[in-house]
C-alpha cells in the first residue's frame, strides 16, 4: 500500500491510496477512500509500491512483485492527452502494464527510485540499479544481507538525493 498525490505536489495536498491485492491487481482509491477509480491487472503479485508523479495529471508506478520482476504502469490523464494527442497516437498502453519487465535472478527484499533510477535489493546481497525503461546501470555487492534501502530527497533548491541502505549481519560466536 502507498499513496500518490492528487493534484500538486506539496506536502499537504491530498492523496490518493495506492493498493496492491494478493489477485494480482492494483487498486487506486479516491482521495476518501470510497471507491476504486482504476484497477490494474499484473502477471504476479505485487509486494512494493513506489508511485513517481501526479495522479491528475501523468504518473507512473513501479511494482515489484512476488515473481522477483519489476513491471511499470504509466498513466496520463485525458485531458492532457487531448491537449497533446500527436505525442499519444502511437502509445495505446495508458494505464496498463509495460512491456519492459524488469527480471531478476533472486527474491527482492526492498525497492525505491531516486533520481530516475529503480533502486532494487535482492536477499543475494547485490543492490541493483536500473533505469525507468529497464536498462541496468550498476550492480553493488555487499558483504551482507540487505534489509530496507530508502532515499531522502533535500530541499527543491537542491537538486540531490541520498540513498540509504540498512544491513543485517549476524556475528558469529564462540561457544564455551
Amino acid at each position: 500500500m502507498t499513496s500518490i498525490k492528487k493534484d500538486t505536489d506539496e506536502e499537504t495536498a491530498a492523496s490518493q491510496l495506492v493498493l496492491g491485492t494478493e489477485h494480482n491487481q492494483i487498486l487506486f482509491l479516491n482521495v476518501t477512500a470510497s471507491e476504486i477509480l482504476t484497477t490494474v491487472i499484473l502477471p504476479a503479485t505485487p509486494v512494493f509500491l513506489y508511485p513517481i508523479g501526479l495522479f491528475s495529471v501523468d504518473y507512473r508506478l513501479v511494482v515489484a512483485t512476488r515473481s522477483s520482476a519489476v513491471y511499470s504502469i504509466k498513466c496520463v490523464n485525458e485531458r492532457i492527452q487531448k491537449l497533446f494527442f500527436f505525442f499519444f497516437l502511437k502509445k495505446k498502453k495508458n494505464g496498463k502494464v509495460l512491456n519492459n519487465a524488469i527480471c531478476l535472478e533472486t527474491s527482492i527484499c526492498c525497492m525505491t527510485v531516486i533520481n530516475q533510477l529503480i533502486i532494487i535489493g535482492c536477499i543475494n546481497q547485490v543492490l541493483y540499479a536500473y533505469t525507468l525503461k529497464g536498462t541496468k546501470q550498476f550492480s553493488l555487492h555487499f558483504k551482507h544481507h540487505i534489509t530496507c534501502v530508502e532515499s531522502m530527497k533535500g530541499q527543491k533548491s537542491q537538486n540531490r538525493s541520498v540513498l540509504f541502505t540498512c544491513f543485517f549481519f549476524l556475528e558469529e560466536r564462540e561457544k564455551g
